[in-house]
């Protein structure tokens, strides 16, 4: 979107749908208006990507508390956790006042005690996206992503890589940007050039 005006008032007006499922925007799925927010996800600080948020962690500690019912090393987790208990209990009456009754954790609390969370160091921008692609699909349903001007983090390699990647996990992705490199316009399947006098040009590369 090469017209300065016309780039702010999109972004906002997108950003502000995405929040309150009211714009000019539409996402359809055979034929069927779809809301934005659930299916989109508008990422507008790369590379400053929160991989994880509460919902995220929320979703990740359920699919670790599953996975330790099904593992048959459970019994010896329970027995250090209630093991950990005891010790606790002979500790506590070391303070001042009297305490709650305590309880072996369950595993959420061990889980948050062991801070197990996501990776946020990537060596590379297509790699960084790609993880984050894969987690808010699984933990938050989001099957399309808009990049706000991202392309400068990329070279032609890098976007390669990370359309790849992305078709074979069947995400979509949108860029927006203020401008494109004509070495991006290849590598991409389709791009959509909006000048300043607002004539629109597609380039088609599928």
């Amino acid at each position: 979107l090469e017209n300065p005006r016309q780039f702010y008032q999109i972004v906002r007006e997108l950003a502000a749908q995405l929040e309150n499922d009211q714009g000019s925007f539409v996402l359809s799925h055979e034929m069927k208006p779809q809301k934005l927010s659930r299916y989109i996800h508008f990422i507008t600080d790369f590379p400053f990507l929160d991989f994880n948020p509460r919902k995220v962690l929320t979703g990740l500690y359920k699919q670790l508390s599953e996975a330790v019912v099904e593992n048959d090393r459970i019994d010896r987790i329970q027995s250090l956790l209630d093991e950990l208990a005891v010790e606790m209990k002979k500790i506590a009456p070391e303070s001042e006042t009297e305490l709650d009754e305590i309880e072996t954790p369950g595993w959420n609390e061990v889980f948050k005690f062991f801070n197990l969370q996501f990776r946020t160091e990537h060596l590379t921008a297509e790699e960084a996206l790609s993880d984050y692609f894969r987690i808010m699909r699984k933990y938050c349903g989001y099957q399309i992503f808009v990049i706000l001007n991202s392309l400068g983090f990329l070279n032609i390699e890098s976007l390669r890589l990370l359309i790849q990647d992305a078709e074979y996990e069947n995400i979509q992705l949108l860029f927006l940007e203020d401008h494109v490199q004509e070495e991006h316009q290849k590598v991409s399947h389709q791009t959509l050039i909006v000048d300043r006098e607002f004539c629109e040009i597609l380039i088609n590369h599928l």
